[in-house]
């Protein structure tokens, strides 16, 4: 186990794991976040910031002199404290204003989402398995 957010960098086969994570001792659950980076991603890794267990922020030289940034969530469950989840979003939000005014970024991550249906449109984007089984045979919903 890692200890409390402290980044931790593996290696294998030529490809970088950066990962960070947290044990609570006083819940049975954890957190964390991280990165694979491809062989030649090292080279252009300007930047890291690991902000907690929850949220982590890369940023990568690509060609061209051009700046990507990628920051990294896993939104705690609906079934967490309401102060919990709300710090957290108040905290990515943090992340990404800093990140925005450095350049082009994405956001990517677990975010404990629940959908609920498929708005019309979304046939393409929203298989029919996303929402599970139903209670009546089997049948996708």
């Amino acid at each position: 186990m890692h200890a409390r957010d402290e980044i931790q960098e593996h290696n294998a086969d030529n490809f970088t794991f950066l990962t960070v994570s947290t044990v609570n001792t006083s819940q049975p659950e954890y957190a964390g976040v991280g990165f694979v980076l491809s062989p030649m991603a090292p080279n252009a890794l300007v930047r890291t910031s690991f902000i907690n267990s929850r949220i982590a922020c890369i940023s990568l030289l690509i060609q061209g002199g051009e700046l990507k940034h990628r920051i990294h969530t896993y939104v705690p469950q609906n079934a967490r404290p309401e102060d919990e989840r709300r710090d957290h979003i108040e905290k990515l939000q943090q992340a990404i204003s800093q990140i925005a005014r450095k350049g082009p970024f994405v956001v990517l991550g677990d975010f404990n989402s629940r959908l609920q249906g498929r708005l019309h449109g979304e046939e393409d984007v929203l298989g029919p398995r996303m929402f599970g089984m139903d209670s009546c045979g089997g049948r996708d919903r």
